[in-house]
């Protein structure tokens, strides 16, 4: 068994369930959050996620970043950031292939950047009219620069998996999961998993508010660090 990482391992998720396809051309959306707490603890939490999607034919391009951050008592416990570029080729109804890229930092785990390169494959496995669902499969290459001491760790084959179901509650209420299931090739020991759960209420064309919960797990975490992790979110929307 291979000695656990020296950082937090995380998966981003940038997907976005929904019911039906999306439309041709640009769209713009952005969601912004804020925490405050106040008593035996005194937190802040800013958040703000923001990504432009074009649609042309069969291909979709995604670009999406994202800045976490939090303060408790005046100290960082919270400094993470990311930036997504991905592209998508519909080969039928059923089937398409994608690739994409990502930069993140995450400065309260020591990690300076991880970047992530990958080639995947995508199946429809319904499509309804309030309801659908897909699987994929993919192969990434990830590379991490480390903050203390500028190490750079030898990179690291992954395959990335997930399943992906959106479901219209009722008009304007949209219940998303994204299940996430990422080993190692060298080492299946070594795995990480996500779910993430997130319900959206459309509050008019334009702005939506949504809650999500994030749960992941990481098989090989660091020295006292919990492999387990749990983050709810709120936050309100717009697109355009």
């Amino acid at each position: 068994m291979g000695a656990p990482g020296p950082v937090q391992a995380s998966i981003v998720n940038v997907l976005q369930p929904q019911v039906g396809d999306p439309e041709e051309g640009w769209a713009v959306q952005g969601r912004v959050g804020l925490g405050l707490e106040a008593g035996n603890e005194e937190k802040q939490k800013f958040s703000v996620l923001a990504g432009a999607r074009r649609v042309l034919g069969a291909h979709q391009t995604l670009v999406k970043g994202s800045l976490d951050r939090a303060t408790n008592f005046g100290e960082t416990s919270t400094d993470r950031s990311f930036v997504h570029l991905r592209h998508r080729v519909a080969f039928t109804e059923e089937w398409a292939g994608f690739g994409f890229a990502q930069l993140e930092h995450n400065g309260f785990r020591a990690l300076k950047v991880r970047d992530l390169f990958g080639l995947g494959i995508q199946r429809s496995l319904w499509k309804a009219r309030r309801s659908e669902a897909a699987i994929a499969t993919a192969v990434m290459s990830e590379h991490e620069l480390l903050l203390l001491d500028e190490e750079v760790l030898p990179p690291r084959l992954r395959s990335s998996n997930y399943f992906m179901l959106a479901v219209d509650l009722v008009d304007g209420l949209t219940l998303g999961s994204t299940t996430f299931f990422q080993p190692r090739l060298a080492d299946f020991t070594d795995w990480r998993l996500l779910e993430d759960l997130t319900l959206n209420v459309s509050l008019g064309e334009r702005l939506s508010w949504s809650v999500s919960c994030k749960m992941e797990m990481d098989s090989r975490p660091p020295t006292d660090v919990n492999p387990w992790d749990v983050v709810v979110k709120t936050g309100l929307g717009w697109s355009y």
